[in-house]
């Protein structure tokens, strides 16, 4: 997502590549790759099949304090648009609905006029493909988006952010700070078929070398961790020529945390949301995490 706020939230190979030294990869002949391509291991998961949150694998507010609470306005405001409420995660017949709903709320004297909920993963993953199967609200006003954000570090990857009146395409992201310009964001938009029509699958695939965006395991994003010293371009495959690479500056290398939820836009606009629009869910399937064993 992108915006100030969750700056909040930072209180919280050996490769067969010849030679890899501090940032430099030097790539002394055409046979060696930098990818992985052992068996991908299920590590981390969440089906949805009970009847409440897991509150082991999960916070249901930003942890914007000290202590992981949510004593503060911004832990379940969301940045101030919307109350996060525990009561619009709806558990039905193994899927999780993120509900949101013109409902008025107060918190820390602060009042809203809507209400949505909101998943935080509670562990951090380094690498690895971040999967979603969801199925996703239409309607202007409506925002759903599942994403990493880096333990300590401004580190964003959006695996999909929707625009909810624009559900044939969707936005994939990576940024490393906040700013109105836009200049530390490189996102692309993806089309597609109605994503409300069905439940679809979203993942990343992120390693030291690549990330890479998937809708329904089809590639249809691969953004580059190093570029050639030489041309200044980004890789693109996992073969390189030879030659040296550095690693782009702001390359995701930290630990993070997964994010999911449903985000209403348009309280602060001059045209108000149409009633009609609620209640809406975002609804989640499951979500998964996997990674590979070490080359060694």
């Amino acid at each position: 997502m992108n915006s100030i706020q969750y700056i909040l939230v930072l209180v919280f190979m050996n490769s067969i590549v010849i030679a890899q030294s501090a940032n430099i990869l030097e790539i002394k002949s055409k046979q060696n790759s930098v990818c992985n391509d052992q068996t991908w291991n299920l590590v981390w998961q969440d089906e949805f099949d009970g009847n409440q949150l897991d509150v082991s694998k999960w916070f249901s507010y930003y942890p914007y304090t000290n202590t992981g609470m949510d004593t503060c306005l911004q832990c379940r405001s969301l940045g101030g648009d919307l109350f996060i409420s525990d009561s619009n995660l709806v558990f039905e017949d193994g899927v999780l609905k993120i509900m949101a709903k013109k409902q008025k709320a107060s918190w820390f004297g602060k009042e809203f006029e809507h209400t949505s909920g909101n998943l935080f993963s509670k562990q951090g993953f380094l690498y690895g493909r971040f999967e979603i199967r969801c199925k996703l609200p239409k309607g202007l006003g409506l925002w759903p988006a599942f994403w990493t954000l880096g333990e300590g570090v401004i580190e964003e990857i959006d695996v999909f952010e929707i625009k909810g009146n624009r559900m044939r395409r969707f936005q994939s992201n990576y940024h490393h700070c906040y700013d109105k310009d836009k200049k530390c964001q490189d996102l692309e938009w993806h089309s597609s078929p109605d994503l409300s029509s069905k439940f679809n699958v979203f993942a990343i695939e992120w390693d030291p070398y690549f990330i890479k965006w998937f809708i329904n395991d089809k590639l249809v994003r691969t953004l580059g961790g190093y570029q050639s010293i030489k041309s200044e371009k980004r890789i693109k495959n996992c073969t390189l020529k030879p030659g040296n690479y550095v690693l782009i500056e702001n390359y995701p290398k930290h630990k993070a945390r997964i994010i999911a939820g449903l985000g209403i836009e348009g309280t602060g606009r001059k045209k108000k949301l149409k009633d009609s629009l609620f209640p809406a869910a975002l609804e989640i399937d499951y979500i998964r995490i996997y990674q590979r064993p070490a080359i060694e």
